[in-house]
Parts: C-alpha cells; sequence; structure tokens
C-alpha cells in the first residue's frame, strides 16, 4: 500500500463511500425484516438505531480494507474480517430497541450469519481461482511476436 496524503484520502472516500451504501442497504433489510416480523408498529426508525447502523457500516468498511494489505495472510485477513462482520452486526442487534433478541435467537442468528459467510467465502474464492486461473491460459496463449518479425513485415 501507497502512503501519500493523496492514497490516503482516496482510500477514506471510499471507505466512506461504501459504509454509505451498506448503510443503506442494511436499514432497508432491517426496516423490511422488522416489519415483516411486526416488530416495527409503523416503518419507521430511529436516528440512534440509523446511526448504529452506519457506525456498523463503517466498521465492515473499513474491514473490506484488510484484503488490500498483500502482506497480511489471506486466512489471517478473513478471519479478522469475519470477526469484525460479528462484532459489527450483533452491535446492532444488542444496542437496537425493536431489534433486540433473547440469548437463543441471537445465538441462531450468529449461526445463520457464520453459514451465510462461509457460503459467500467459498464462492466468492472459487470465482477468483476460476477468473486467475482463465487470465494466465489467456495470457500463455497469446502470440508474442518478436521485433524481427515486424521489421520484416514493414520492408
Amino acid at each position: 500500500m501507497k502512503f501519500s496524503l493523496r492514497h490516503i484520502l482516496t482510500t477514506i472516500y471510499r471507505t466512506i463511500c461504501s459504509a454509505c451504501l451498506f448503510t443503506v442497504l442494511m436499514t432497508t433489510l432491517l426496516l423490511f425484516l422488522a416489519s415483516m416480523a411486526g416488530w416495527l408498529e409503523a416503518p419507521a426508525i430511529s436516528i440512534h438505531d440509523y446511526l448504529t447502523i452506519m457506525l456498523v457500516s463503517l466498521f465492515i468498511a473499513c474491514a473490506n480494507l484488510l484484503f488490500k494489505i498483500k502482506r497480511l495472510p489471506w486466512i489471517i485477513s478473513l478471519i479478522i474480517h469475519y470477526s469484525v462482520l460479528l462484532f459489527a452486526l450483533t452491535t446492532v442487534f444488542i444496542s437496537s430497541d425493536k431489534l433486540f433478541l433473547d440469548s437463543s435467537k441471537s445465538f441462531v442468528w450468529v449461526l445463520i450469519f457464520t453459514v451465510i459467510y462461509a457460503i459467500v467465502t467459498v464462492v466468492a474464492l472459487l470465482a477468483s481461482r476460476f477468473l486467475n486461473r482463465l487470465l494466465t491460459k489467456q495470457k500463455k496463449k497469446e502470440p508474442t511476436e518478436s521485433k524481427e518479425d515486424d521489421y520484416h513485415s514493414i520492408i
């Protein structure tokens, strides 16, 4: 990673933008789930809940930066990423008045999150390996022209 001021500011800007996107997605999903489950009398969210979701989204966006660190082994960054996401999402359930769940239901939600995280991780890993193999095969198939051939084609 570069440590120039421009690169740092660009990284901060992109992190905040992705946090805003996560906030919108999480707020929409949580409001949908809360209204379908009957936890809300009216489909509204308090400023406390919205700020909590924004903070959680900022944690998630910062956790995504772990994958850009080349010196950190992939499995270590994955474990730290999972831990930060789990902490962030449990913060939403603990601090929200409307979404507060008892310990048995929250344990089930942690298990569901873990299974979904594992599935998404495996799919992303397989897709990444497939794309890397596809790109390396294309690079090997491309014929390399020598400068001598170019010279003779001009004459």
